[in-house]
């Protein structure tokens, strides 16, 4: 045996095997960051989207959990301030900072934490987080409004994406969604 072999140097030839498995490990991986590229690109946040007609009410609901000790509804709109509503149900006690009157609790805040949103305007377009706050910790559920002009209807558009192997024929489909100006 020559040295080169005794030292390591010379490997075996790989086995079809283990490059197929080798190339659909890199597929994958490629899938991966195609779908994660086009999350990040259209803006994909987990956030629930509500849309809304300019001068009708909305309604956003919360999380209800055991054991709660205080509720916030933080609301950022796209312009203006940051607008936040809170309520502790140890003290029985609402907080509200920078909200416009038609941004209230749905009805009781000791009852239903949902916020309700009056004659909505253009400028409460923007990002609504309500946090439930109890023993286990604080929990967030996320909404994005969009306000639609009377008479505008939303439109949905599909984009697709092929992605072709041996034997296979992946579709990637992609709904995106706004209003027609």
């Amino acid at each position: 045996m020559g040295t080169s072999q005794l030292a390591g140097w010379c490997r075996k030839p790989v086995s079809p095997i283990n490059t197929r498995a080798a190339l659909e490990l890199v597929r994958n991986a490629t899938r991966t960051i195609v779908l994660l590229t086009i999350a990040a690109v259209t803006g994909a946040t987990g956030n629930n989207s509500v849309l809304a007609y300019l001068g009708h009410s909305t309604v956003m609901t919360c999380p209800s959990n055991t054991n709660i000790t205080m509720v916030t509804w933080k609301i950022s709109p796209k312009t203006g301030n940051l607008c936040i509503l809170a309520y502790r149900i140890d003290l029985n006690k609402t907080e509200r900072t920078n909200c416009n009157d038609r941004m209230n609790w749905r009805s009781r805040p000791d009852r239903d934490w949902a916020l309700k949103i009056d004659q909505v305007r253009t400028v409460d377009e923007g990002n609504y987080t309500c946090e439930v706050v109890n023993e286990d910790g604080n929990f967030h559920c996320c909404y994005h409004l969009t306000v639609l002009g009377k008479g505008l209807l939303p439109y949905f558009t599909v984009l697709q994406w092929t992605m072709s192997r041996p034997g296979h024929t992946d579709l990637l489909s992609l709904c995106t969604g706004g209003s027609v100006q």
